[in-house]
Order: C-alpha cells, then structure tokens, then sequence
C-alpha cells in the first residue's frame, strides 16, 4: 500500500525534522511532499537536507491559495498510481490510538492503513493535542520528546480527513479540511502539537495573520477582522501587540480523555 503525505510549512524549525524523520521512517521518505511557504528560520534548509532520501520539496509565496497549491499537488498525474492521499499540517503525527487500552501505538501506525475498507472514499481521525506541563511560561524547546501528555478529542464532522486516492475527487480547503457526512472513522489519531513554546506560537500568529493579508502592525484594522478568515489568529495578534498573549505551561494531567505520549516520544527519540 503505497501511501502520500502532503504538506504545507512556514518557519517551523523545532519540529520539521522529526516530523520528516517520523513519517518518512513509517511510509517512506519518497512519499512524503512539503511546500515550503517561503520559510526564514531554517526550516526549508533542512527539508533540503532529505531531498536526497526522496523527500518532494517545492516553495511557494501565496499563503492563501494553500488548499490551491495542497490540490494540485494531491492531484497531479505526476504522482503515479496509490492508495492514500493524507494532507497534514508539519505539527500533526500519525499514529494509531487503541481506545481500550487508552495508548498510542506507533509501530501499529502502518499496517492499521491495510485494514482500512476499500470501498469507503473519506475516512477521518481524531485529535489527541498535546499539553504542555512543564509550569515555566516558555514552554519546550523539543516538543515531541519533552511532551507527556496530550487530551484526546473527539471532532466528529470536523475531523481531519485522508482519502481513498483511487476513489476520490474532491477539494481541500484552505485548512485540508474535507467536510461530508459520509466517512468512515478510523482508529488513527494526529497528535497535534499546535502550541510547542511561547515564541513559536508568536511566531506562528504572526505568519498567519500576514499570510492572510492583514497587517501584523494595526490594532484599529485587526479589531476590525476579528470575525473573519483566520479569526483565533488574528485576535492573538492583537494580543501580542498589547503584550497580553501568554500560552497554558500548567496543564495537569488526569481525566478519562489524557493519553501518555511516552510511547511517541519514546519511538522519536529512537529514529
């Protein structure tokens, strides 16, 4: 079973790597695709470093035509013939989350796709997003390793999709959201580790709200978009320029929907 992964990144630095090593070592580093959104802190230099395993790398400028660039790269017979077409943003793992016994299994991560049924287009996964717990303000500085926990929720409708590439014909969004009442939901999970330390998130607040084509440096013209495209990002960006934006380093762990990430890490550190 051949499966692809297609993703978009923007100055993401910590975390590139192990997501390329991750994935690569799970479904080959020639199937992995990154479009690199004109990145400055590295992260493209070091996505180059994997091109020689067969990593797909591309760059481009247009942060608002991302469901575009993600469609056209999906979709281009370039690609060849297989199986899975799976679009991730670089802070999200696929793993596989046994609900019983409440654990991540990575090593199980690739044979659960050969489970999948054929006849069904969409399938879907829940979240399990990462908490930080460290109680320092700033947060980790290698997220993957240091996390220990994350809280597993159920998005129903709204849950990332991934496509039976033999059957589908369909269109991302701007976010690789694919929203249908007719899928079938997996038993594989994305650990998202969307906010990783206090300067990343900064960082990530500010790509996107200038990404979208606001301006990172008017509070009267932010206040007037609160309600818009990006809209969590750019009340964020208010708060940043207030010197009011802070991120939760006191989670607590406990409660029927915790879920050790010991064994991610534990596979990560190992690659």
């Amino acid at each position: 079973m051949i499966i692809k992964l297609f993703t978009m990144v923007k100055d993401e630095i910590d975390i590139v790597e192990d997501w390329l090593k991750y994935h690569g070592t799970l479904f080959g580093y020639q199937n992995l695709y990154v479009i690199d959104n004109m990145s400055q802190d590295g992260t493209f230099e070091k996505i180059q470093e994997y091109q020689s395993k067969g990593v797909f790398l591309i760059q481009k400028e247009d942060y608002k035509l991302k469901g575009d660039y993600m469609n056209e790269l999906i979709n281009d017979p370039k690609r060849g013939e297989y199986d899975i077409a799976y679009p991730i943003d670089i802070d999200e793992f696929i793993v596989y989350y046994d609900k019983e016994s409440n654990n991540v299994l990575p090593f199980r991560t690739k044979n659960y796709f050969k489970s999948l049924p054929e006849s069904d287009t969409v399938f879907k996964t829940n979240y399990i997003n990462s908490q930080i717990s460290n109680g320092n303000s700033i947060g980790y500085s290698r997220a993957t390793i240091e996390t220990e926990f994350g809280l597993y929720q159920d998005y129903q409708d709204m849950a990332k999709s991934f496509f039976n590439k033999r059957n589908w014909r369909g269109e991302l969004d701007h976010a690789n959201h694919y929203n249908t009442p007719d899928y079938f939901l997996t038993d594989l999970c994305l650990v998202h580790y969307h906010c990783r330390n206090l300067e990343q998130m900064k960082k990530k607040v500010i790509n996107n709200v200038k990404g979208l084509g606001y301006n990172t440096t008017d509070i009267e013209h932010l206040q007037e978009n609160t309600e818009g495209v990006g809209y969590h990002h750019v009340r964020h960006m208010i708060d940043i320029l207030k010197g009011n934006f802070t991120i939760n380093t006191n989670s607590k762990e406990g409660g029927k929907n915790i879920v050790s990430l010991k064994p991610l890490a534990d596979f990560i550190s190992g690659l």
